[in-house]
């Protein structure tokens, strides 16, 4: 996929420009339906993230578990330094994210927020209608 390519192997933004000014495909998926705003969410690559929002990429696009890319970043939180994902988390929620669907797991959006201890997050989906007294947390 050459904008993947541009993206996330070149990390050559002008040229993914480029590409997405002669209609290259923003939704493209893989046979794991990750899109590429999963791959970037992974590889924590905040420039390609705002590159796809910007260029009105679908955020809520949902891979084979069911996972938007909100919902990854909230399950590899632990794994990375917090402010930097709650930039990243508060960029997709500002970026309309769905943070209200589960995982194939059963794991919303705000149980994992509060799992991982992102007290900033927890409440901005509070604030964005999530309740946490139906939360179950599991430990």
């Amino acid at each position: 996929m050459p904008l993947e390519l541009a993206l996330l192997e070149k990390k050559n933004l002008e040229f993914a420009g480029n590409l997405v000014e002669q209609d290259a495909y923003l939704n493209v998926m893989d046979k794991e339906k990750q899109s590429l705003l999963h791959k970037a969410i992974r590889e924590n690559n905040f420039a390609v993230i705002q590159f796809r929002t910007s260029h009105s990429a679908n955020v809520n696009n949902v891979n084979t578990s069911n996972a938007t890319p909100l919902h990854s970043i909230l399950q590899k939180s632990l794994r990375i330094f917090e402010s930097k994902c709650d930039d990243i988390i508060r960029f997709l929620l500002d970026n309309k994210a769905d943070a209200g669907v589960s995982s194939v797991e059963d794991a919303s959006r705000l149980r994992l927020a509060v799992e991982n201890d992102l007290t900033s997050t927890v409440d901005r989906l509070c604030k964005l209608g999530h309740n946490l007294i139906y939360l179950k947390v599991y430990r």
